[in-house]
């Protein structure tokens, strides 16, 4: 993000699964787009492991915006993708004849407010 402006969010709604709760610094133009968000780069921001580490920051174009409760679909979905691939690491994924075996995992969102970018 060297140079360029950014944006900045509040602290997230929720903890990471390291504990800590982050906010995000991102850039002003986003990188795509889909029907309803615009992607940004960033940088999560804060007091855990995470702080400086790349990140993503979704924003809710103007129309789709008016409601906070729009991401917890996407939160749920989420979490619960990722309890099937703890299942699969656990259950299926040592039974593979795979090497290497690495574990399925699902980013888990975190949900923060901003000002208006």
């Amino acid at each position: 993000m060297g140079g360029v402006s950014s944006h900045e969010t509040y602290t997230s709604s929720n903890a990471h699964k390291d504990g800590h709760c982050y906010w995000a610094k991102f850039e002003t133009v986003p990188f795509d787009e889909g029907v309803s968000r615009y992607a940004f780069r960033g940088k999560y921001q804060g007091s855990g492991p995470l702080n400086n580490a790349d990140c993503v920051t979704k924003v809710f174009k103007g129309r789709y915006a008016k409601n906070f409760d729009m991401w917890v679909p996407d939160l749920a979905a989420s979490k619960v993708a990722q309890e099937f691939a703890d299942k699969f690491n656990t259950n299926a994924l040592p039974k593979l004849n795979i090497n290497p075996k690495r574990p399925l995992n699902f980013v888990i969102p975190l949900i923060a407010k901003m000002d208006q970018p």
